[in-house]
This record gives C-alpha cells, structure tokens and sequence, in this order.
C-alpha cells in the first residue's frame, strides 16, 4: 500500500489521516476459505453429524438438571 502524505503544515491533518487509514489498512488479516459445494450425500452427513453433536449436548445438559433435582429431594 502506497499513502502519498504533504510535508505542507497545511496538509497536517489529511496526511495523518491518511496514515491512520493506512496503519488500519495492513493490519487488516485475510482467511481465505474454499467454497465447497457439497452434494446431498455430504449435506446429509454433515446435517447428521449437528442433529448428534447437538442430542450429545442436550443429554449432558439434562443430566446436570437431574442430578441437582436428586440433590434438592435429598
């Protein structure tokens, strides 16, 4: 990135300005990502997989809420 700046006192602030702009500018951080399409096979699979994580989740969190249920009646 090139920031073109004055050595003008006139230009003060725009050339600040446009150091700021710059500064934000490279330290922007890109994460590419590959765009998959993805079958009905694999849409499936992967909808599967989230219905189990999520059941797995659920089981656990039930479990708590029924130990402190036998821990109020004791």
């Amino acid at each position: 990135m090139l920031t073109m700046i004055s050595p003008s006192p006139q230009a003060f602030l725009e050339s600040l300005s446009s150091l700021k702009f710059a500064h934000r500018a490279k330290s922007i951080k890109n994460k590419p990502s590959i765009n998959e399409d993805l079958d009905q096979k694999a849409l499936i699979r992967k909808y599967e997989n989230e219905l189990n994580r999520l059941r797995s989740e659920l089981d656990q969190k039930n479990k708590v809420l029924i130990d402190k249920s036998k821990l109020i009646q004791l």
